[in-house]
């Protein structure tokens, strides 16, 4: 892995890396190579004092082109740095703070990682970014001129098609060092094996209810140390495609079989959970004391469904939840967008729900002997992220629980909090129907990039002493 220190310099015209370059030539700094969750911060010097230029950002993912682009005017020196610079127009120049009637726009703040978070696909908005757990791909850096501002005496006279400068970023998925191992019999996924001897402390990855493979968030985790297990609970040997009567023991037993690897920690371990597979973290952590730490991310402590039957079975029986049927009939009807907002609908359902049928289906992680770091953003649209993590806080206030537990609340970022520096563009569809998680990119963005040192703090404190 190279450093944040290895610097591609992009020339006039041409792919061309100079490192004696003019003062007075366009240049774009920016790392050769970096690990995906790495922040950088691009700079483009040799321009004249106060240029306008644009800066294009492409990549492909293997699924197709992702493309964003800024507006920014250099300084007096004619440098544009992006860690104090904000664009003036670009996919993360700002929004609107207003009514429609007073298009008042609030300037987004400098973000140096803004036009890599900003990233969007040039065709099928609902894809995410498709992360290959142990590949790369290219970030293309292009800066032109603006057509009503030359950025060089030397650009006077180019069309606003001709590049000033260009350069290439390379974004590792994880480190070099770390091992794919193959999954356990009947799941499609694997774990991941950190470089150094082992053996290492153990974290298990678990996806949501739309059950997208969590393996290259697992292949990051070892980057960081961790023998990390992306483990399928839905659509894998006998699981159901659906979140309809998970048999926990099922889950529990493909965890051991993890767990037995030589280079893998006998001793406790790590579980984070994205929304429903949250959940799960916490019936998990409940049932086996060897759960060190819980991350839950978007998660919910109180069973729903709205069937005949729940999520979740546990030796055979259906553990209790709130039925969704007790909602009104338009509430799932609610829209942000043209996509299905969920969260009236489960605060809803608590609220018709008596405090015997409540207390029934909560989860009781004050039996669990793990550290909990609950995330949530505040404008969560998919359910009640924040609501479930006070509540949950304040039933271990009360009971004593005497392990940590921490709930970190992101202002006006919406459902599954992620890793920093992911692109935040893309909007979310279940079985091709849209569904709103809320929040905005610039949020989402911000929230990821405060969070994802959190989680790592979270499993490096509870896991560096086994009990």
């Amino acid at each position: 892995m190279t450093t944040d220190g290895d610097t591609a310099a992009g020339a006039t015209g041409d792919d061309d890396r100079n490192d004696d370059v003019a003062p007075t030539t366009p240049t774009i700094e920016v790392p050769a190579s970096v690990r995906r969750d790495e922040r950088f911060v691009p700079r483009v010097t040799g321009l004249s004092p106060e240029a306008r230029v644009r800066i294009d950002l492409t990549t492909s993912d293997g699924a197709g082109e992702w493309r964003s682009t800024g507006t920014f005017v250099a300084d007096d020196d004619g440098v544009v740095d992006l860690e104090t610079t904000a664009p003036e127009a670009g996919s993360y120049a700002g929004r609107p703070t207003v009514d429609p009637d007073a298009p008042t726009v609030e300037r987004a703040p400098a973000d140096p990682m803004g036009l890599v978070w900003s990233l969007a696909p040039e065709s099928d908005a609902s894809r995410a970014f498709d992360w290959t757990p142990t590949g790369s791909h290219d970030l293309e850096w292009t800066v032109r001129p603006t057509d009503d501002d030359a950025a060089t005496d030397a650009a006077a006279t180019a069309t606003e098609a001709e590049p000033l400068a260009r350069a290439t970023t390379t974004v590792h998925h994880t480190d070099p060092d770390v091992e794919r191992h193959a999954p356990a019999a009947g799941h499609p996924d694997g774990w991941f094996e950190p470089a150094g001897d082992g053996p290492h402390p153990a974290v298990v990855v678990l996806h949501g209810s739309g059950g997208q493979s969590v393996e290259a968030t697992a292949a990051l985790l070892a980057a960081h140390g961790f023998a990390a297990f992306a483990c399928r609970w839905l659509g894998a040997d006998d699981f159901p495609e659906a979140p309809r009567e998970v048999p926990l023991e099922r889950v529990a037993e493909a965890i051991d079989w993890f767990r037995d690897r030589d280079v893998v920690r006998s001793t406790g371990y790590g579980i984070w959970g994205v929304s429903m597979g949250a959940q799960l973290a916490l019936h998990l952590a409940v049932r086996d004391d060897a759960v060190d730490a819980v991350v839950a991310d978007s998660g919910g402590h109180v069973r729903y469904f709205g069937g005949d039957t729940g999520s979740w079975t546990e030796d055979g029986d259906v553990l209790p939840y709130v039925d969704r049927r007790r909602a009104p009939p338009t509430t799932f009807q609610s829209e942000r967008d043209g996509a299905t907002v969920g969260r009236e609908l489960f605060t809803q359902m608590l609220e018709a729900a008596d405090r015997e049928e409540r207390d029934a289906a909560t989860v009781p992680f004050e039996d669990a002997s793990a550290d909990l770091l609950w995330l949530s953003g505040s404008d969560d649209a998919n359910w009640p992220a924040a609501t479930f993590g006070n509540m949950l806080l304040a039933r271990l206030d009360a009971l004593g629980y005497e392990r940590e537990y921490e709930h970190d609340v992101y202002h006006d970022a919406g459902h599954a909090i992620g890793v920093a520096n992911d692109p935040t563009t893309w909007r979310p569809a279940h079985d091709d129907v849209p569904v709103a998680f809320g929040g905005t990119p610039e949020d989402a963005a911000s929230a990821a990039a405060a969070a994802w040192p959190r989680v790592l703090e979270r499993f490096e404190r509870s896991l560096a002493d086994p009990r």
